[in-house]
């Protein structure tokens, strides 16, 4: 481990995180579910990660939000399906006994997010989508038929490379994401990225893989015209390395209506690169 890395107050706050939040995990529809979980009795604040699945992803965000709301973190494990996945998140929901709340989806998480949104909106509050596309893509559109070329090509190369190769292209195609990042937390988040890669299994990334597969060939159902898009706060910036100009704009073409934060240079990361203001923004947002 870097030293820079372990000389980061990020470290400690890591490792805190750890100590205080451990992971849960609940056995429901043949899969087991793990999340972590802030003090109850608050106003709940579901947060999405993307495609690691980690939501020890969130844990700096995680913590500067506990004193709020009770902050729930899922990870998405084996789930191959977009719809299994949102039920698998709705039983975590219903076992912690959070009827309603709000939802923070962060790039493959903001697929999830609105996933939920079409089946429960009734419980969403507020729902922020950030770095992300639509999840109910045309199928037959060119974006979509691009998009299914690319990951039935990425499914087959993961399925065959040795893991020690998957790791190093999953590490450099990170990589990319820190560019804008403050060079002093650069080490840092270079360390725990490389940690999330490792953790995850191959068989959960092609679980996300095939979540997005079966996404481009079964959209999710447009959200009812009842939900008032007032209530939903989309983010992106033009330097997102990992969708196109395209795809970003599908999803604010879905919900004309929802707030927009654009973040100039921050890259697909805003939330890491940057954190602050990020979280100002969000804050106010979910208080408004």
């Amino acid at each position: 481990m870097p030293r820079a890395a372990i000389e980061h107050p990020l470290f400690e706050q890591l490792i805190a995180f750890r100590t205080t939040y451990p992971k849960q995990t609940l056995p429901y529809d043949g899969l087991q579910w793990k999340y972590h979980i802030s003090g109850k009795g608050k106003p709940a604040l579901l947060l999405l990660p993307g495609g690691l699945g980690s939501g020890e992803a969130f844990f700096a965000h995680f913590m500067e939000l506990t004193s709020r709301y009770t902050v729930i973190a899922p990870y998405y494990g084996r789930a191959e399906d977009i719809g299994q996945l949102t039920e698998g998140i709705i039983a975590i929901m219903e076992h912690e006994h959070i009827e309603s709340f709000h939802v923070l989806g962060q790039s493959f998480g903001g697929l999830v997010a609105q996933a939920l949104l079409s089946k429960v909106p009734h419980r969403i509050d507020r729902i922020i989508l950030s770095h992300t596309t639509t999840a109910s893509p045309d199928p037959a559109a060119a974006p979509s038929q691009k998009r299914i070329i690319r990951i039935r090509k990425l499914i087959r190369i993961v399925k065959m490379v040795p893991r020690s190769m998957f790791i190093t292209v999953s590490r450099n195609k990170v990589q990319k994401h820190f560019r804008s990042m403050p060079a002093g937390e650069v080490p840092f988040w270079q360390w725990y990225f490389e940690e999330l890669i490792r953790s995850q299994t191959k068989q959960e990334l092609l679980a996300i893989y095939q979540c997005m597969l079966n996404l481009d060939s079964k959209p999710v159902p447009p959200v009812s015209p009842l939900f008032d898009q007032s209530n939903m706060l989309i983010i992106d910036s033009p330097a997102d390395a990992s969708f196109s100009e395209e795809e970003r704009d599908a999803v604010r073409t879905q919900f004309p209506d929802a707030d927009f934060l654009r973040f100039k240079h921050a890259g697909h990361l805003s939330i890491i690169t940057e954190r602050k203001q990020y979280m100002k923004e969000i804050r106010k947002f979910l208080i408004s």
